[in-house]
Parts: C-alpha cells; sequence; structure tokens
C-alpha cells in the first residue's frame, strides 16, 4: 500500500485532480476579497458622508438654537445667559466632530474654514451686540445695538447659506459614490453566484472521473502489490534455502537495544537454535577466542565509530568446547541522526575449507620439498663426483706436486661451492645465523656500490637514487650486499645486449602507521611471464640453460629479507622490464654499525680449549687446526665427555669451542653447565644451523658468539683467538 501512495502516477494524478480546482478556487476567491474590501471601502466612505450630512444638519439647527437665545437676550437682557451658553456649547461639539470627519475628507477643508471664518465673525458680532446693549444709554445704545443685530443677521445669513451648501455639496459626492457602489457590488453578487457553483460543478465532475481513473489504477496497484508480495516471500524462501545450504548465519544487530536476531543455520555455525530468539553483543563477544579478542573488538569499535564496514576473522567457540574458524562481514547502517542504528552482516563457518586449504599448501610444500631434493642431490652429486675424483688424483702414488696442487684447489672450489648451496638453502629456510647489526641503508649502498657495477659488467649501467638519508635497518650487512649482488646479476642476465638497472632507496608507510625503508632494484630487460614470476622465489627454479644458475640466487634473498622482517615483491610483464621492491622495518633510532671486518688470523696462543663435536672428522679436524697454532686441546665426543673431563681435570680450561645441536645436551647446555663450574669461562660455538641459540627470525642472541661452519683455519683460529680475547667474533 505504500508504494501505491508512493507512485508518482498516483501523485501527479492527485495534483491535477484537486490542485487546478483548488488553484482556480484560489484565485477567484482572492478577486473577490479585492471587490468585498474595495466594497467595504466605499461603504465606509458613504457611512462618512451620512455621518457628515447629519453633523451639518445638526449644526445647523445649533447655530439656530444659538442664535434664538441671542435674540431672546437681546429682547430681555434680564434673562440668564444659560440657554445661549449651553447652545454655544453644543455647537461647539458639533463642529469638533464635523472637523474630525474633515480630516478624514480633505475635499471638504474649504467649507470647514469657512463656515469657521462666518461662525467666528458672527459670535463677535453677536457678543459685541449683547454686551453694548447691557452697558450703553439707551439712545446710544439702540443704534449701536441695532448696528450690531444688523451686522450679526448678516453672518447669520452667511452662515445658514454655508450650511446649505455644505449639505448639498456631501449629498451630491454621496450620490456619486452610492450608485457606482451599488452596481458594483450587484455585479459581485451576480459573478460569485454563478462562477462559485460552476468551478465546483466542474470540479465535481474532473474529480469524479479522476476517481473512477485512481480506483482502476489502485485495483491494478493493488494486484501488483499482492503478485510483489507473493514474489517477495518465495524469494525470502529461496533466500533462507540458500543461506541455509551455504552454512552461514545472517544477522541483524540492533546497537540501541543491544539484541542480533540471526537467521540460517545458527545453530550449526553459533550453537544457538534460530527459534530461541535474539542475542546480545556480550553473548557473541564472550565465545570469541581470547587471543583473537581484543583484536576484533578493536576492529568492531573502528567500524562502529566510523559508521563503516565491519570485517574480522576468529575462532569461536562451540557448544562442544571446539573452536570453528569464523569470517565475519558487517555494515553498519546509520539512523536519522547519521549515528550507527544497527549493522547488517553475513557469519560463514570456513573451519573446513580453511583445513582442505592448509592440506593444499602442505601438499605444495611436499611438491616443493621434493624438487628442492633432486635439486641439492643433482647439484651435490656433482660436486661429490669432484671431490671423489680429485682426492683419488690427489692420492695417487707418484702424482707430481704440482696436480696435487691442482687437484686440491678443485677439491676446495668444490667444497666452496656445496657451502654456497648450503648457505642458499639455510637462507631460504630462514634457518641460517645471522650476526644482524643496525645499518644506514644508503651508506650500505654506496659502499657496495663498486662491487655491484663489477657484478653488472661493462654492458649494464647501474645507477643509483638515495632517497632515504639517515635511515638505518637492522640487517646482517654481508647478507644485505648479497641480495643486492643477487639482484644485480639477475638485472644483468635479464639484459644480454646491455642496459640500465636502477636501484632506488626510499620512506614509506605500510599502512599501519608503521615506517618503512625501500629498496628498489629494476632493470629494463625482457621481463617475465606471469608463470615464472610466480616461481620466481622457488628454490631450484631458473630459466637459465642447465649449468649456468643453480636457482638459489632469489630464493637467498627472499631468505634474508624475511628473516630481516621485510618483504620482497616483484613486477614484471614480458618485454617492459622488472622491478623488485624490498620493504625492511625502520630500526630504532641506535648508532648505525658499519659490517666489521674479521678479524685477520693472529699467530695461535697457549691456552686450553675444551672442544665439544660430535661429529668425528669435524673434532679431527678442527683439534688439527688448533693444536697447529699451539694450543692446547681437550677433546670431547659429547657434553656429559665434557662435564666428566672438566670435573675431573685439574686444569681449568680457557675456552669452551662447542658445537650446537649435539645429541643429548646441545651446546648451550654444555656452556651453562660448565660456566656452573668455571665461572669466568668463555665461550665459542660452532654451526651451520643454530636455532637453539637464535631468537625469532634467526638472530644471534645477545652475547653469544659464533663460528659458521663450514669454516677455515684462518676463521675458526681468528673465532677463537677473538673469543679468548674478549672481541666480538663477526
Amino acid at each position: 500500500m505504500r508504494a501505491l501512495l508512493d507512485a508518482p502516477s498516483f501523485e501527479r494524478r492527485l495534483r491535477w485532480t484537486l490542485g487546478v480546482p483548488l488553484v482556480v478556487l484560489a484565485v477567484l476567491s482572492g478577486v473577490l476579497l479585492l471587490e468585498v474590501l474595495e466594497l467595504r471601502a466605499r461603504a465606509e466612505e458613504i457611512s462618512g458622508m451620512n455621518m457628515a450630512v447629519v453633523l451639518v444638519r445638526e449644526a445647523e439647527g445649533q447655530f439656530a438654537d444659538l442664535e434664538a437665545a441671542r435674540g431672546a437676550l437681546r429682547e430681555n437682557p434680564a434673562l440668564p445667559p444659560d440657554a445661549y451658553e449651553e447652545a454655544a456649547r453644543n455647537l461647539d461639539a458639533t463642529l469638533g466632530e464635523l472637523s474630525d470627519a474633515v480630516r478624514r475628507e480633505p475635499r471638504w477643508r474649504t467649507q470647514h474654514e469657512g463656515l469657521a471664518a462666518d461662525l467666528a465673525q458672527w459670535r463677535a458680532l453677536a457678543e459685541r451686540d449683547l454686551g453694548r446693549h447691557a452697558s450703553a444709554p439707551t439712545g446710544a445704545a439702540a443704534v449701536g445695538a441695532n448696528g450690531a443685530d444688523r451686522d450679526a443677521r448678516g453672518a447669520a445669513a452667511r452662515l445658514r447659506s454655508d450650511f446649505v451648501a455644505w449639505t448639498n455639496d456631501i449629498r451630491a459626492a454621496r450620490t456619486a459614490v452610492e450608485q457606482p457602489t451599488r452596481a458594483r457590488a450587484a455585479r459581485v453578487l451576480v459573478g460569485a453566484a454563478i462562477l462559485f457553483p460552476l468551478v465546483f460543478g466542474v470540479t465535481a465532475f474532473v474529480a469524479r472521473r479522476s476517481a473512477r481513473r485512481l480506483a482502476t489504477q489502485y485495483r491494478q496497484a493493488w494486484n501488483d502489490l499482492e503478485r510483489q508480495s507473493e514474489l517477495l516471500a518465495a524469494a525470502n524462501t529461496r533466500f533462507e534455502i540458500a543461506v541455509g545450504q551455504s552454512g552461514a548465519v545472517v544477522y541483524e544487530w540492533d546497537v540501541a537495544r543491544d539484541l542480533a536476531v540471526l537467521t540460517g543455520r545458527t545453530l550449526e555455525v553459533m550453537g544457538h537454535a534460530q527459534d530461541a530468539g535474539p542475542v546480545s553483543f556480550a553473548w557473541w563477544q564472550e565465545r570469541l577466542h581470547e587471543d583473537d579478542r581484543p583484536r576484533v573488538l578493536d576492529t568492531f569499535q573502528s567500524a562502529l565509530e566510523t559508521c563503516g564496514r565491519f570485517a574480522a576473522d576468529y575462532r569461536f567457540r562451540r557448544p562442544d568446547g571446539s573452536w570453528a574458524e569464523h569470517v565475519n562481514r558487517g555494515v553498519f547502517v546509520p539512523g536519522p541522526e547519521g549515528r550507527p542504528e544497527r549493522i547488517v552482516g553475513l557469519i560463514q563457518d570456513v573451519t573446513e575449507q580453511r583445513e582442505l586449504t592448509r592440506q593444499l599448501e602442505k601438499a605444495g610444500r611436499l611438491e616443493s620439498l621434493g624438487r628442492l631434493a633432486g635439486g641439492v642431490a643433482h647439484d651435490f652429486n656433482n660436486i661429490t663426483t669432484a671431490i671423489l675424483g680429485f682426492s683419488e688424483l690427489a692420492a695417487r702414488p707418484g702424482a707430481p706436486p704440482a696436480e696435487v696442487r691442482e687437484a686440491l684447489a678443485a677439491i676446495r672450489r668444490a667444497g666452496e661451492r656445496a657451502a654456497g648451496i648450503t648457505s642458499g638453502l639455510l637462507s631460504f629456510a630462514r634457518s641460517d645465523v645471522l650476526a644482524s647489526s643496525v645499518l644506514e641503508l644508503d651508506a650500505q649502498v654506496r659502499e657496495a656500490l663498486p662491487l655491484l657495477r663489477r657484478a653488472a659488467g661493462d654492458g649494464v649501467q647501474v645507477d643509483v637514487l638515495f632517497g632515504a638519508p639517515g635511515a638505518q635497518v637492522r640487517m646482517d650487512a654481508a647478507r644485505l650486499e648479497s641480495a643486492l649482488v643477487n639482484l644485480v646479476l639477475n638485472a644483468r642476465d635479464a639484459m644480454p645486449n646491455g642496459g640500465r638497472c636502477t636501484i632506488e632507496t626510499a620512506l614509506a608507510d605500510d599502512g599501519a602507521a608503521r615506517r618503512q625503508v625501500l629498496l628498489r632494484v629494476s632493470d629494463e630487460g625482457a621481463g617475465m611471464t606471469a608463470e615464472v614470476k610466480a616461481r620466481v622465489f622457488e628454490p631450484f627454479f631458473t630459466t637459465k640453460p642447465r649449468g649456468q644458475g643453480t636457482g638459489l640466487g632469489l630464493p637467498s634473498v627472499h631468505g634474508a629479507v624475511t628473516q630481516a622482517g621485510g618483504a620482497i615483491t616483484v613486477e614484471s610483464e614480458p618485454g617492459r622490464g622488472t622491478r623488485f621492491e624490498i620493504r625492511l622495518p625502520l630500526a630504532e633510532a641506535e648508532q648505525a654499525a658499519r659490517a666489521p671486518l674479521a678479524l685477520a688470523a693472529r699467530p695461535g696462543g697457549a691456552e686450553t680449549i675444551l672442544l665439544v663435536e660430535d661429529d668425528h672428522d669435524v673434532r679431527a679436524l678442527a683439534t688439527q687446526m688448533l693444536r697447529r697454532a699451539g694450543y692446547r686441546v681437550i677433546e670431547c665426543a659429547s657434553g656429559a665427555d665434557a662435564l666428566r673431563r672438566v670435573a675431573e681435570s685439574a686444569d681449568a680450561p680457557d675456552l669452551l669451542l662447542s658445537d650446537v645441536v649435539m645429541p643429548e645436551m646441545s651446546g648451550p647446555q654444555v656452556a651453562e653447565a660448565l660456566t656452573g663450574l668455571r665461572p669466568g669461562l668463555r665461550v665459542l660455538y660452532m654451526s651451520g644451523y643454530a636455532e637453539d641459540l637464535m631468537g625469532r627470525n634467526g638472530v644471534l642472541q645477545p652475547g653469544a658468539q659464533l663460528v659458521a661452519k663450514p669454516f677455515t683455519p684462518r676463521t675458526l683460529l681468528a673465532g677463537v683467538r677473538a673469543a679468548l680475547d674478549g672481541v666480538p667474533v663477526t
């Protein structure tokens, strides 16, 4: 019904049906009102004229009374003057009223002024006549009195003439007004008698015809409304079925009353029967997981304050105590005053979907692990082939020294290649050990620029745009330099015919009020397809011919950046070049540290070193290196063996050199036990995978000293000497 009344056609017909007659009636009423007001003014004017005639006639009679009273006093001076004075007062009062009428009608001012002048002259003559008559001798008085009386009678005749002339003037003016007024009033009455019934008749006719049309339209609209109601009911039924089948819950929460109505699979999703009535905000809040509740409530409060959209993922407690994963999407609806009035939204239980996603991700990781294992096996087969083959050549009886040195050099190169592969794998897995420090990014890029230009070659121009002066990041300096070299090499390989490689630094925000430092490396090369770009950080994936790349360069960059708390993205299209963008969190303000150089190998020493290493070959190699440098070495194959040897020995070791990951007791556990027995004992760890020693993101815990495997005699002896001297190992 409301839709019918709001229909434009209905409003338009209603305006024409009632509006036009009302406008005509309003116009006619206005004209009639103006005519009535005009007639009223004319009537008041005629009434004033009638009043003026009455006053003039009354003044004329009162003057006659005054003149009679004067004649009586003249004949009999002994009479009291009361009648004369009373007649004078009456005449003055009437003339005062006549003066008011004159002020309303300025055209009679001349008559009034002439009458007033003649009356004043008459009074003067009358007063003189009466006064002289009362005081003069008989003969003289008679002569004077006769002259004054004659003059008074002449003035009285003029006054009577004035009264008659004024009366005739007023009557003539009244006649001139009355006749047109009567004719106009007659026309108004006749027009009103004819036009108003005519307008009402036309209005009634139009209204009756429009009413019939409106009734027809109403019936049609009512039928349409019934059909739409049926369609709406069917749509609601389909909606409820669809919501029920989707496993979702539709809710509408009244903010003012704190009541939410739930529809859909409320029992399965939220543990609340739909016919159990509304629920409160507190009911929903207390079922949120305690780890998710602060985040979800903050998001909800922000959406409530801005009357915006609400979106949150959280864990929700089921009636049986298990946790479901919910996705809640809603929008606040403002009221008339702009404040949030209600929120309408959808809650979905995505527990099964998330579990399937995790299983797919796990399957993807297993597939990647298989490719990774195949790539590692392929490269290490080549490396072990070189090591075993050149070892046989070097151990061949009678081999020339030059061939032995060449074989040993080849073995060394194979070992360095193996170390590079393991370093890349650990970097990708974020399990290698980093000695991170606070670095000034622009300074590090500027220092590495000569190396980068050498890596790019002669055909590639390397440009640098510094846009983050003084910005600091926390990262391992060597890993940062290695990442830059890998990105520049990737740019060089993408531009075999030469081109430009641009390195940029800048400051930015991550959208959550946290400052970041950007490092971009872009090239003008051939670009990548979407398939290649999706796998660019996958280990052992490479588009280069076999033997020209390991496929660990970009994965190692990804691992280094991620381990530093940052992120790396790539933008590329075929024929439009490639741009890598690294985002690193801005380090807290502190003294930026340049990467210290590794200590040069010093002559050894005479101190006692407790060596704990479970691998026999590594332990034998380290023992031989240390003893050649003059150190006294106590070899132990396990932590328990080390504790026993220290407890039995009278000599206190000066340094504990221990592997980190060992059976039964780890290196940190051995160090903790021995420093309790021997306070002041210095500790140096050695490992290539030291997760027990690392904090989050693979960074060494404060105060820990470490020599990374694989090590050379120079790096091991430098680390031992630095640890004994109390110098940080780098």
